[in-house]
């Protein structure tokens, strides 16, 4: 698919400036018809405003966008793969602090997003500070959370594949995960001690 030709069509400007969340919606459910289903995108082309159109509505004030924009971060990662590594990694770094969320519909969307990122765009590793950052967070849903993404993500690498974590990243997070396994709360200390089984198995 050439993204960019699909969206001509769209009008992506007019309807993420609509005061009306549904026509937000709609337009991001058009990207993602657009992208296709598994998505397939033609490289090389320039999506500059589409990207720039999903910044702003990971911050809408409607749950209901914000998730949608999640689901087409996802889909974008799936379908560019390697040529989304970088921008993959920026818009990370913005998903893992909504993972404060309470809203369902936004959690689901979260947790597919990022897994379909580390699917097909970058590795652990990469994102290790990220995630050390999130492991400290006040919020203990973003701890629970980044804990149980650690451990998804440590279990789903591939027979033969390499470590996920180089030895010096894996021993900056173990020394996180082995505080929050001793965190004041229930579903921290679980999430964390998850993850620490999580790696050992997947660098064993």
């Amino acid at each position: 698919v050439d993204l960019g030709a699909a969206l001509r069509g769209v009008k992506l400007d007019a309807a993420m400036a609509s005061a009306k969340w549904k026509v937000r919606v709609g337009a991001l459910d058009d990207v993602l018809t657009a992208i296709g289903r598994p998505p397939k995108i033609a490289p090389g082309g320039d999506l500059g405003a589409l990207l720039a159109h999903l910044k702003t509505a990971l911050k809408d004030s409607n749950m209901q966008v914000n998730a949608k924009a999640i689901q087409v971060v996802g889909a974008l990662g799936a379908g560019l793969r390697g040529e989304f590594a970088g921008t993959a990694r920026r818009f990370a770094r913005d998903l893992l602090q909504r993972l404060s969320v309470r809203h369902r519909t936004m959690v689901a969307a979260l947790a597919d997003a990022l897994d379909r990122l580390h699917g097909w765009c970058f590795s652990l590793d990469d994102i290790a500070p990220l995630l050390a950052k999130s492991l400290a967070e006040p919020n203990k849903d973003v701890r629970a959370r980044t804990a149980d993404y650690i451990a998804r993500c440590a279990v789903s690498s591939k027979p033969g594949a390499p470590p996920p974590l180089t030895a010096e990243s894996a021993a900056a997070l173990w020394q996180m995960l082995l505080a929050g396994a001793a965190d004041r709360e229930p579903d921290v200390r679980d999430a964390c001690g998850a993850a620490m089984a999580a790696l050992l198995q997947g660098t064993g």
